[in-house]
């Protein structure tokens, strides 16, 4: 086991997270989440910017921490035609985003199970690579994203999202109940009532371990300028996910 996978494998003991059962939360959680999807709209907006989907419709695309595959069930879409690598150690990740790609049948994503330390990266290989909170827990930090430039075609698009400042739980009981009360998916608020007490537990747990240095912290400023140490281009830079994250736009 490398320094990554040492890491990596501390950082996910220590925050105690019950992997198992994330899918359906992180899923939940997105579905409340407007902010989220707002995300997911920025992928598609700076990937066509980059690589217009009828010029170039046989792109490359790898996503980082694929999760339950929501931002690579979309951008598969807007690509059919592309070649799209699922990155994602976790079993149960990977078994709801197959539930999803095969619901929309798609066929052009492929789903390596195996986290990013152990993947063989070649150097320029993908004109998009996709990292959305994941980076933070690959530490260290800046060796990963020198490995992500490398394997970035010259002119390709780098969108990364990554949380940088610590989870407060009772800040997203406060956003979801108000969101109800304005009528903002007040039907799946109500649906996910009876597992608020799990996601506050999974919740705190990744603030501690934030706060024990296990999982990467940053402001704006400094994810910036790890991006830029790393080589990259930063096109655009902002807070996103309700000032809890980063989002850049990166190109080499």
């Amino acid at each position: 086991m490398n320094k990554y996978e040492q890491h990596a494998s501390a950082a996910t003991l220590n925050a105690g997270i019950d992997w198992d059962s994330y899918p359906v939360l992180l899923d939940m959680q997105a579905d409340l989440t407007p902010e989220y999807w707002e995300n997911v709209d920025a992928l598609l907006e700076n990937s066509r910017t980059f690589f217009d989907p009828e010029r170039n419709p046989n792109v490359r695309i790898c996503d980082i921490g694929a999760g339950t595959g929501n931002f690579c069930r979309a951008i598969a879409h807007q690509y059919p035609r592309a070649s799209i690598t699922h990155l994602e150690p976790t079993p149960n990740m990977n078994a709801r985003a197959r539930q999803k790609y095969d619901e929309d049948r798609l066929s052009n994503i492929s789903i390596v199970e195996a986290p990013f330390a152990s993947y063989e990266w070649q150097p320029e290989e993908w004109d998009i690579i996709v990292c959305v909170n994941t980076l933070y827990m690959l530490t260290p930090h800046q060796e990963t994203l020198q490995k992500i430039f490398t394997a970035l075609k010259p002119g390709g698009l780098f969108f990364v999202v990554d949380f940088g400042r610590k989870q407060v739980p009772s800040d997203w009981f406060w956003y979801f109940l108000g969101n109800a009360v304005k009528g903002i998916n007040t039907w799946k608020y109500l649906k996910a009532v009876p597992r608020f007490g799990k996601m506050a537990t999974q919740a705190k747990s990744g603030s501690q371990t934030q706060v024990e240095g296990l999982w990467w912290t940053h402001t704006t400023e400094e994810f910036g300028e790890a991006l830029t140490e790393a080589g990259f281009t930063v096109k655009d830079l902002k807070p996103c996910y309700r000032d809890y994250a980063d989002m850049a736009i990166c190109t080499r």
